[in-house]
């Protein structure tokens, strides 16, 4: 694990007592699956914008892959998905025409995982 990556937890860990029964809204510098799951395990309820230029994989219930590429003006919602296979939550793709890029968000409401 990165230095960076333990920064993030110990900055977490430091106002976990606060947070607790709140959502945490993050940009795209937080968007790693060990964070992610970090989050869960503390029962954290996040948002992210997630980095979609790492291509990350998300699946169905059924493990099948979700392309999540969309067209400019374009929109896409999945529900009940998999990040990395492991991380359960929602997702919402957009592209707003007066973005230059596509922007994702990923929503985990439930602090469940997929073992």
């Amino acid at each position: 694990m990165s230095s960076r990556n333990i920064e993030h937890m110990q900055s977490v860990e430091r106002i976990l007592h606060l947070i607790k029964d709140k959502i945490l809204v993050m940009d795209r510098e937080f968007s790693y699956f060990e964070f992610f799951e970090y989050l869960q395990e503390n029962q954290i309820k996040f948002v992210i914008r997630l980095n979609i230029g790492l291509k990350p994989t998300i699946t169905d219930n059924k493990g099948n892959k979700i392309n999540t590429y969309i067209e400019r003006g374009e929109k896409k919602i999945y529900r009940d998905v998999y990040y990395k296979g492991r991380i359960r939550g929602n997702i919402v793709c957009l592209w707003d025409k007066r973005f230059a890029k596509p922007l994702a968000i990923l929503r985990v409401w439930k602090t469940q995982k997929r073992s």
